[in-house]
């Protein structure tokens, strides 16, 4: 295996081993309410913060400047000037946010957890370097050791305070030590302030698409989070960020493996002008037959897997993350083909697909919503995922790529699975009644 896909693996895998134990505690010490106010600070700050992304680190991955002292110092100039912008919209739109949430108390909150997009503002383009050459395993170990201090840290303020509080401490906590450590354990020269003219120009060539395509992306990634709100409790949507949490482990690798690997692996493939059909299909078909069967026991025993590992209070995450393990699995197919775009210097398809794809999703939750509740917005981001990676497959083919015929076969062979394996076990997902209070969270078909 290539180096740098296995570091890209070993580094997920660390993570989510992470993340599963400590949130088995933390669900233990704190009430899911916590949990749902917690993923509506995030999904605001990651909103916020995608919104001002300048494409900074695709700037330098793919500039052949990238080993020249004036332009990473201008990019990484840049992406700290963002950074205290970013941080001072943050201020300003918490206490409207906290209105319109309604939700005490969340404004100082975010205030306080929008530190850490300050402290990521100075993120060392030494990082955009070691994955450009697909050097990763200083960066992944980096990653892996901030992450278990960081959660060590949350855990025992949980355990001291049993606050919200402790959920976003330990977050600041786990950034503040990995940018340190990418600053000064990264071989390479510090990062200081500098601007040039053209390095600027060059960054914003390519960034000014990829500041409307994160807007997309945002929607897609944290849209559910807000329209989960409008049509249940604080309660129940802390509930169902575990269950989403849960399913997307496996988007999170593919993304992990197509933004760490694969994007300078077609870059470079681009440079050398070289076909990349052969190479994008072989990933395309191991990482759908590979997911699919890691994935079919959580179709089968999503909901069992829930009540083995969390309390009664947690058992509605059970039958949904049943369901949105399926949307992982289709929306993973993403990961091979995007990349493609910005490979190519094309951040403007690459926005107009990401931005088409999040204002689907929105307005397939919010139907799914006004129709059914929770359950029609689980139903739609089913059903969405599979529209748009059609749509994918048509813009991809400007770039001489030719997918169609190979995902609806890809795409055939996950429902078929998935039906099956419900089948197997008596699962019926039209059958799930839709929880409207907590007298009925752990609801399952009847």
């Amino acid at each position: 295996m290539n180096s740098g896909l296995f570091w890209v693996i070993a580094s997920y895998g660390s993570l989510v081993g992470i993340r599963i134990i400590g949130n088995l505690i933390l669900t233990r010490l704190l009430h899911p309410e916590m949990f749902g106010t917690i993923a509506l600070v995030n999904a605001i700050i990651l909103g916020i913060n995608m919104f001002a992304d300048v494409g900074v680190r695709d700037a330098v991955i793919n500039s052949h400047r990238h080993k020249d002292k004036n332009f990473v110092n201008t990019a990484w100039t840049l992406s700290v000037i963002r950074g205290f912008v970013v941080y001072g919209i943050i201020l300003l739109l918490a206490y409207p946010a906290e209105l319109l949430l309604d939700v005490e108390g969340i404004a100082v909150i975010i205030c306080v957890s929008g530190v850490s997009i300050l402290a990521y503002s100075f993120m060392s383009t030494k990082v955009f370097n070691a994955e450009r050459e697909t050097q990763l395993k200083t960066v992944s170990l980096i990653e892996i050791a901030s992450s278990l201090i960081g959660m060590i840290v949350m855990i025992a303020l949980a355990w001291w305070w049993r606050s919200v509080w402790a959920l976003a401490v330990g977050s600041i906590v786990t950034t503040l030590i990995m940018i340190t450590c990418y600053t000064y354990v990264l071989p390479g020269p510090r990062n200081h302030f500098h601007w040039e003219k053209d390095a600027f120009w060059e960054v914003f060539k390519l960034g000014r698409w990829i500041l409307i395509s994160t807007i997309g992306a945002f929607l897609v990634l944290q849209g559910d989070r807000f329209v989960t709100r409008y049509f249940a409790t604080v309660e129940l949507l802390g509930i169902y960020s575990i269950a989403i949490a849960l399913a997307s482990m496996v988007i999170e690798a593919a993304e992990k493996v197509g933004k760490k690997y694969l994007y300078p692996r077609y870059r470079q493939k681009v440079v050398a002008e070289e076909n990349l059909n052969q190479f994008i299909r072989k990933f395309r078909v191991l990482g759908v037959v590979a997911s699919t069967v890691l994935c079919l026991p959580i179709v089968a025993f999503g909901d069992q897997l829930v009540y083995f590992l969390y309390d009664p209070r947690y058992d509605a995450a059970g039958w949904m993350l049943q369901i949105l393990i399926v949307a992982s699995l289709v929306r993973a197919m993403d990961s091979t083909l995007k990349p493609i775009f910005l490979a190519n210097n094309d951040s403007f398809t690459a926005m107009i697909y990401e931005f088409g794809k999040g204002i689907t999703y929105i307005v397939a939750m919010i139907i799914g919503g006004y129709m059914l509740g929770l359950v029609g917005i689980i139903y739609a981001i089913v059903i969405t995922p599979i529209l748009n990676q059609l749509m994918l497959t048509f813009y991809v083919r400007r770039h001489g790529i030719k997918t169609l015929s190979l995902d609806v076969v890809l795409m055939a062979f996950i429902v078929v699975c998935v039906c099956l394996t419900w089948w197997a076990v008596g699962f019926n997902p039209l059958e799930i009644e839709n929880p409207v209070s907590d007298s009925n969270l752990g609801l399952a078909p009847q």
